[in-house]
């Protein structure tokens, strides 16, 4: 008996080539690339974004035209396709940047992010091809390519796309920086020669604490010398005399008035001559030595003489 052979489904087949921003194209190798469109139900086509054009030649590439229009800022591109693997690839030209990361863009193919920021001058500069392809699985009929600022101040654009069903998914390829693996080298071992010279260790910062502590003048220290002095020769004072006059005239005038009193007039003249005589007694007495001390003893008797001519006048009224 002979077994009955299984046949292995054959995919249908699925192939769609989009020229992005331009209308139907046939490449070099007679491939034709449609139209852009915006999407419908059960097709394809771009959710938004505007068709730009540029006449810049572009390296890389026997199909200028192909990547001389695209569209800038689509949002996403949408295939309505059966479930199964697919193959993504996507066409890139930078006309606008002149400088790297003046555009970035974040791709997402079926919400995988495939690209974070994608910057086209950084790769291939301006005016030139840039070809990317991606694999991708559809479980829910729909494969879906969306497209986002990653950076820098302009939009997301894309030149191309075309999106083709395969059997199976490549086995991926790691295209990750790889990892270096590091070499140990043995560390040499150091031979001191010489006088080594100690390395200082910086010390904390002392704290000052400042005491004030007040400064007395300083005592002034008298020292006596006794330097003898020689006698003085007794000198003999003489016996002064003072005859002090002093002259005093009052003048005195009394005003009574009795009842019927006759008037007197009485004027006197008293003179007072008192005399004082001053007589001084001085008796030095001298040290032969040392400092000599004087004591001095004296008696006086005062003369004074006072002139006074007092003059009165009494009035009387009867």
């Amino acid at each position: 008996m002979t077994p009955n052979a299984s046949a292995t489904p054959t995919p249908t087949p699925y192939v769609q080539r989009v020229n992005a921003g331009g209308n139907d194209y046939i490449d070099h190798q007679g491939v034709l690339w449609h139209a852009d469109q915006a999407y419908t139900s059960g097709s394809w086509g771009f959710t938004g974004g505007k068709a730009q054009t540029s006449d810049h030649a572009v390296a890389g590439t026997d199909d200028d035209p192909l990547y001389q229009t695209y569209r800038e800022d689509p949002q996403a591109y949408r295939f309505d396709v059966p479930n199964g693997n697919y193959e993504v690839g996507l066409r890139f030209a930078e006309f606008i940047a002149e400088t790297t990361g003046a555009r970035q863009m974040r791709i997402t193919i079926e919400g995988t992010v495939v690209e974070e920021a994608l910057d086209i001058h950084a790769t291939v500069g301006r005016d030139a091809a840039l070809d990317r392809v991606y694999y991708t699985a559809v479980t829910d009929g729909q494969l879906n390519i969306r497209f986002e600022k990653g950076g820098g101040r302009r939009k997301p654009i894309v030149s191309a796309l075309v999106v083709r069903r395969i059997e199976t998914l490549p086995t991926p390829t790691s295209t990750a920086t790889p990892t270096a693996t590091p070499t140990i080298t043995p560390a040499p071992t150091a031979t001191l020669i010489g006088t080594p010279t100690p390395t200082p260790t910086p010390a904390a910062s002392p704290t000052s604490t400042v005491t004030w502590t007040p400064t007395l003048p300083p005592t002034a220290t008298a020292t006596l010398t006794e330097t003898p002095t020689p006698p003085a020769p007794p000198t003999q004072s003489p016996t002064p005399t003072a005859t002090p006059t002093d002259t005093f005239t009052p003048t005195a005038t009394v005003t009574e008035t009795p009842s019927l009193v006759p008037t007197e007039t009485s004027t006197a003249s008293p003179t007072v001559s008192p005399t004082a005589t001053l007589t001084p007694l001085v008796t030095p007495m001298a040290t032969p030595s040392g400092t000599p001390t004087s004591t001095v003893t004296g008696t006086s008797t005062p003369t004074a003489t006072l002139t006074g001519t007092p003059t009165g006048t009494v009035t009387a009224l009867p």
